[in-house]
């Protein structure tokens, strides 16, 4: 039976990450980070949970162990999966699936796109099971000190994440489709975008010498939206939107914006929409933006031939 975990079960928690994680201690030649946290805390704030079974004699056991956060540290867009634990004796059980889609079944009733989850990298057993259960890995890095493998799965059917170093590759393909299929939504041209080199790619997805970001779509394992944003002296800019028409009409427009205005965060965000383009100044307007009544361009400015939309936030003074 799983079921979270109370003040009562903090001892037999603890046990349980203990003997699932004290076998990798001699491997990084320190305690594993699991093994540090504060399982009275976690359990009163309701982010743990057991399986709990019948053990020999017929009492209750705490066999397995999960810590998850379903908005972690304010950031929305993924079901976090911290800790998972099974005592040794139990593992091959099923009792670690059992957890694992338990949180991914919370994620997707809660409308959350994303469950990420890690582990260390010399944990290959951990990183090959993951792997087996659909996870994917996005990232390595130091964190807190341990060299750790980052691991991702889609739960909604279409999600939004950002690019990431290394995926030039990503935002050519789609930009160029983007291109082609909308060429005016774009400062730069086809042929422009089919010169590019492989570093300028890149760099625009870190950013290089101008703070910027860049977010795809997903479905069906390919990308089928793009937005990017960049800082300037008013705020943030949203740029470079589209969306594939297979899948327009399905809310990736939407899911889009949200994610510039969520990293934007108390910042107003604007942006240039073409005149005439009353399906995007709709999309624009409900995601709260509203057309900038105080700003137009000269005739000799290239933006003469769009709208200025801005979003404010109650933060920033007008409301949006």
């Amino acid at each position: 039976m799983i079921r979270l975990a109370d003040p009562a079960d903090q001892l037999a928690v603890e046990a349980c990450v203990a003997d699932a994680y004290e076998k990798y201690r001699p491997m990084i030649n320190r305690t594993p980070g699991p093994m540090l946290d504060d399982y009275a805390a976690l359990i009163a704030d309701g982010f743990v949970d057991v399986d709990e079974r019948p053990d020999a004699t017929g009492n209750p056991e705490i066999v397995g162990v999960m810590v998850a956060f379903g908005e972690p540290h304010d950031v929305p867009d993924h079901y976090e999966i911290e800790t998972l634990a099974v005592l040794e004796r139990c593992q091959r059980m099923g009792i670690g699936r059992d957890l694992l889609q338990l949180a991914e079944r919370r994620a997707g009733e809660r409308g959350i796109p994303w469950a990420r989850l890690y582990t260390n990298e010399v944990m290959e057993d951990n990183r090959e099971w993951y792997l087996r259960a659909g996870y994917t890995i996005y990232e390595r890095r130091n964190d807190r000190g341990y060299n750790r493998i980052f691991f991702e799965k889609q739960i909604a059917e279409i999600a939004v994440r950002p690019l990431r170093r290394g995926e030039g590759a990503v935002l050519r393909e789609i930009r160029l489709r983007a291109l082609t299929d909308a060429p005016e939504a774009f400062a730069s041209t086809l042929q422009e975008a089919r010169e590019r080199t492989d570093d300028s790619w890149e760099s625009m997805i870190t950013g290089g010498d101008v703070d910027s970001r860049r977010w795809v779509a997903i479905c069906d394992g390919g990308t089928v939206g793009l937005v990017g944003s960049y800082r300037s002296e008013a705020g943030i800019e949203l740029i470079s939107m589209w969306t594939d028409p297979g899948v327009r009409g399905r809310g990736v427009g939407g899911m889009l914006v949200d994610a510039v205005v969520c990293a934007a965060g108390p910042e107003p965000v604007g942006l240039w929409v073409m005149r005439g383009n009353e399906s995007a100044v709709r999309l624009y307007e409900r995601c709260g933006f509203v057309v900038d009544v105080d700003f137009s361009a000269s005739a000799d400015d290239p933006c003469h031939s769009e709208i200025r939309m801005i979003r404010r936030s109650p933060a920033t003074g007008s409301s949006a």
